[in-house]
């Protein structure tokens, strides 16, 4: 049996799952919503199913749902057809250069068509990411901080901090203590 004729057959199992078992997660719809408002550009979803996010995912910019199954995008509902390019067609072989999309997306339910040592790769690229990422100098290099404070100046820039703040009265506080 081919990978195709694979999809075809669990296309049936996907859409009465996905519209009969489990009713529409609102909570998911909206965060696709939300992530479009936020990256406006180009957006690729790959394993589109039979068009549950189309609605979700349309923005300002073209959507592009690569789906492997025919039978899944055949059963897409007529307006969310026009929310979307659909293609048939896997993730190995997009028909895209690398760097097409700005925005790629995977719902959930995708993972398990992936190979688990792929799986283990991207999670080692994501650790990867957030390692480099969270370094201090990589916040402040983007000017996310006012800065780094060498240890050895604290205590200088502290007490700068206190003597700029006694250059202004301030009124009573009207409200409590906020702590973070």
């Amino acid at each position: 049996m081919s990978t195709r004729d694979l999809w075809n057959r669990y296309a049936r199992y996907f859409n009465v799952e996905e519209g009969i078992v489990f009713p529409a997660d609102k909570p998911e719809l909206d965060f696709y919503t939300q992530l479009r408002k936020e990256y406006t550009g180009q957006c690729l979803e790959i394993g589109a199913g039979s068009g549950r996010l189309a609605g979700s995912l349309q923005g300002k910019s073209v959507t592009v749902a690569l789906e492997p199954s025919d039978s899944m995008l055949h059963d897409w509902a007529a307006s969310d057809c026009k929310l979307a390019i659909r293609i048939q067609g896997t993730g190995e072989k997009m028909p895209f250069r690398s760097g097409s999309f700005p925005v790629v997306v995977f719902p959930y339910n995708g993972l398990q068509c992936v190979p688990e040592e792929d799986i283990r790769q991207i999670k080692e690229d994501i650790l990867a990411k957030y390692a480099h990422e969270s370094s201090a100098w990589y916040s402040t290099s983007r000017l996310w901080d006012d800065g780094i404070i060498d240890p050895m100046d604290t205590r200088k820039v502290v007490a700068m901090g206190i003597a700029m703040s006694l250059n202004k009265p301030y009124p009573d506080p009207k409200t409590g203590v906020y702590r973070m």
